[in-house]
């Protein structure tokens, strides 16, 4: 038993650590900016490694959540004749990011933070598309996202088992959904691939 609680322990450190060393110096790196709640902390900003501390207004899902989610509710969706595919309102991880991407929720909301927000994320740090400053919802004049991956019905939609990133287009998908996680690893662990803005591959 204590072997076994052992070796899990050190699998959790090993798992930390690895997503530390991506995100570190990332984009994704918040532990020396001036509203982090927990200033140093790199993983802190965006989880909570225990369940008490989460207010109602945060996600109940296993990525331990602490920051709240967005205020937004009814978006423009992306629209295009030649959109293969169904596009929903923004779900699952895209859900997650847009709490600091769309401009609705302060960038120190996280943890245990029950003040009124200051900073929120603007300019290109923003979902392309949405004013620079202040709260946006019009996704029109930007790429689809929540939106249903069907392989083999163009010449740009591969197969699943394609390579994408460190892994596969599968990997990346969400319950065989487009999100933002997609092409994003917010951790930044496809360090190796030249790309730029957290992106699994170079664009």
């Amino acid at each position: 038993m204590k072997l076994a609680l052992a070796s899990l322990a050190l699998l959790a450190l090993a798992s930390l650590s690895s997503a530390q060393g991506g995100i570190r110096n990332s984009a994704h790196d918040f532990a020396n900016k001036n509203w982090n709640q927990k200033p140093g902390e790199i993983c802190g900003v965006c989880h909570i490694p225990h369940v008490e501390g989460r207010i109602n207004t945060r996600t109940g899902n296993g990525l331990l959540w602490g920051r709240s989610l967005s205020t937004q509710t009814n978006y423009t969706l992306y629209s295009s004749p030649t959109l293969v595919g169904t596009i929903v309102q923004p779900q699952g991880s895209t859900k997650l990011c847009l709490g600091c991407h769309d401009g609705s929720v302060a960038l120190e909301e996280h943890a245990n933070f029950s003040g009124t927000g200051t900073n929120f994320i603007s300019g290109g740090k923003k979902v392309p598309g949405l004013p620079s400053s202040g709260a946006g919802t019009d996704f029109s004049d930007t790429h689809p996202v929540s939106i249903n991956y069907v392989a083999g019905t163009s010449t740009n939609l591969r197969v699943t088992t394609s390579p994408f990133g460190s892994g596969t287009i599968a990997d990346a998908l969400e319950n065989g959904n487009v999100e933002c996680r997609t092409c994003h690893d917010v951790h930044d662990k496809d360090v190796g691939t030249g790309a730029k803005d957290l992106l699994r591959i170079r664009n």
